[in-house]
């Protein structure tokens, strides 16, 4: 039974320490207008982001010719990011944010 203990704590381990190497919690900061997509209704205008507003990423999603973030507003509200300008603020897992840990955002 020990043995068994030993194993788990040591594959724990190892899933936490590749977790934190690869893991970042992501937010972004709109440094412009930057436009909302609604989710599940793709092309739907959800509202504008205003120059410094900032919001979580949940997700990110691969459409083929680029990778659209996925958002998570102060009201609760998830939506899309379209146009606009904005950065990607990246994190490591041990700064203690609201938002998920991502791994196959880049």
């Amino acid at each position: 039974m020990r043995r068994y203990v030993a194993v788990a704590v040591v594959v724990l381990i190892g899933v936490l320490v590749v977790l934190a190497m690869v893991g970042r919690r992501i937010t972004l900061i709109a440094d412009g207008p930057v436009e909302l997509v609604a989710v599940g209704n793709q092309g739907t205008p959800q509202g504008v982001l205003s120059p410094g507003t900032r919001a979580i990423v949940i997700a990110c999603e691969d459409r083929k010719s680029d990778i659209v973030p996925k958002i998570r507003l102060a009201d609760g509200r998830e939506a899309y990011v379209g146009r606009g300008q904005y950065h990607l603020l990246r994190e490591p897992i041990w700064v203690f944010t609201s938002g998920p840990i991502l791994i196959q955002c880049p």
